[in-house]
């Protein structure tokens, strides 16, 4: 069922178990052939507050990305993490998880006078090649720069909830603490 290519003595226990193999993650679709390696932390990150970190449970609830699929086979890279391919998604997903503390911040009216508007602009900047919608980035724009921003007028909170609902159907890993209170739309 799993093949384990590394030093381990049998599966982990938990999914914290990877990092003492320095280990990624390898997902392969048995019915889209779809194959998809994932980083140790992104995919520690995917997980949920509350939810089991129990690496047999895990192998049980993982479904494939791309058709949602519980038939999929889980393999451990044992030292993937210098791979290219994860170099890069790793970079991508520090700025967008930067970009996305930065703009949760700016929601609130109280906090605008200690988030500069510079720094609410080039979150925005740094999340437009991940997001492909000038829309939502605009829409997000125009109320955070609203000339008296009330508690209960115009926030920016609907565009931020629409980006990472956004960014999560694209793939895209946004930490738990990030979308709570967020519901993927089906």
């Amino acid at each position: 069922m799993f093949r384990y290519l590394a030093l381990t003595v049998g599966p982990p226990k938990t999914i914290y178990d990877l990092r003492k193999i320095d280990g990624a993650i390898r997902i392969s679709c048995r019915e889209c052939k779809r194959k998809t390696l994932l980083d140790r932390e992104e995919f520690i990150m995917r997980r949920g507050i509350g939810e089991s970190s129990d690496w047999g449970v895990i192998c049980r609830e993982l479904r494939c990305p791309q058709c949602a699929s519980h038939d999929v086979k889980v393999q451990i890279e044992a030292f993937g993490q210098g791979l290219r391919e994860l170099r890069r998604r790793r970079a991508a997903m520090i700025t967008i998880e930067l970009a996305l503390h930065i703009l949760k911040r700016a929601l609130f009216s109280g906090s605008r006078p200690s988030v500069p508007v510079e720094a609410v602009r080039l979150a925005l900047r740094a999340l437009h090649p991940h997001l492909q919608d000038r829309s939502v980035l605009a829409g997000y724009w125009a109320d955070y720069t609203a000339a008296d921003p009330k508690p209960w007028g115009n926030s920016p909170i609907k565009y931020y909830e629409d980006m990472v609902a956004r960014l999560l159907k694209r793939g895209y890993s946004v930490p738990a603490e990030l979308r709570a209170g967020i519901w993927p739309s089906a």
